[in-house]
């Protein structure tokens, strides 16, 4: 029998990994730079609580929620600014802005308080508008935009803060709600930052709006050859940050309730990032 025409014998088949096997360094690298913020939180909270037990007393934890809470709203609109990758450093004075608009039409019986608020984000909102279009139409590098919009924000704010030259109190009932209300032990405040972060999750992770800042993010140049309106989608989150930080300066109103003579011109300091 001829055996010229025979196959030849065929290699055995590379053996496949098992299931379950330990995870690799990569593996452990790539949660670590995604979750290490979240394990170093963890860690610090255990160190905290055996070193101070009353860190983690249900009193303590709903007050750091409650003082946080402010930033972490404000934490959202730079979230999006971030992802197209920019930077927003007037968010403090956006902040000082909204909250003192708000107050003077509250406080002079402009308007009812809904609609003060309602002002007040507009105004913020306008902010946002002004700085988007600044950089993402005419192409000015977003640092500039943002500390020039800083200072004259902050100089508009304060012209409004000295048309009273006292203490600005805001006397609302629906501020005093806020501040001072809890549903089910939890104060509203931070109710409604959770609510928000809950919208906003939604926000970037199921829908094209949140898609299309990712892809902008990640090359701006191949996203408009993708059809993604990179011009237009990125005016949307300077003026949600500037609607964000005006959230988040009603959550500051009704902790302080206040703006004293010395430390109204500070206010907003320290918040650009």
């Amino acid at each position: 029998m001829d055996n010229s025409f025979m196959e030849p014998p065929r290699s055995a088949p590379a053996a496949i990994p098992a299931k379950g096997r330990l995870m690799t360094g990569e593996m452990i690298e790539t949660i670590l730079s995604q979750y290490g913020i979240v394990f170093i939180v963890i860690i610090l909270a255990v160190i905290f609580g055996i070193t101070a037990p009353r860190f983690l007393s249900e009193q303590n934890i709903i007050n750091i929620f409650k003082q946080v809470s402010v930033v972490a709203i404000m934490a959202i609109g730079m979230t999006m600014v971030i992802l197209i990758g920019g930077i927003d450093l007037s968010v403090g004075s956006v902040a000082l802005l909204a909250g003192t608009t708000t107050m003077y039409f509250i406080n002079h019986n402009v308007t009812s308080t809904v609609t003060a608020i309602i002002v007040g984000l507009l105004a913020a909102a306008l902010v946002g508008f002004i700085n988007g279009f600044m950089v993402e139409k005419i192409k000015i590098s977003p640092i500039i935009v943002t500390l020039g919009t800083m200072i004259a924000v902050r100089g508009l704010a304060q012209s409004i803060l000295w048309l009273d030259n006292s203490w600005a109190w805001v006397h609302d009932p629906l501020f005093s709600l806020i501040a001072n209300k809890s549903l089910g032990g939890v104060p509203i405040v931070v109710i409604i930052m959770l609510l928000l972060y809950l919208v906003f999750f939604i926000l970037l992770t199921q829908t094209s709006f949140g898609r299309h800042l990712y892809a902008i993010g990640g090359n701006q140049k191949a996203s408009k050859l993708c059809g993604i309106p990179v011009e237009r989608e990125g005016l949307g989150p300077h003026e949600r940050s500037s609607r964000a930080v005006r959230s988040s300066k009603v959550s500051l109103r009704t902790e302080s309730r206040a703006f004293p003579p010395r430390t109204r011109t500070m206010a907003g300091r320290g918040r650009r990032l």
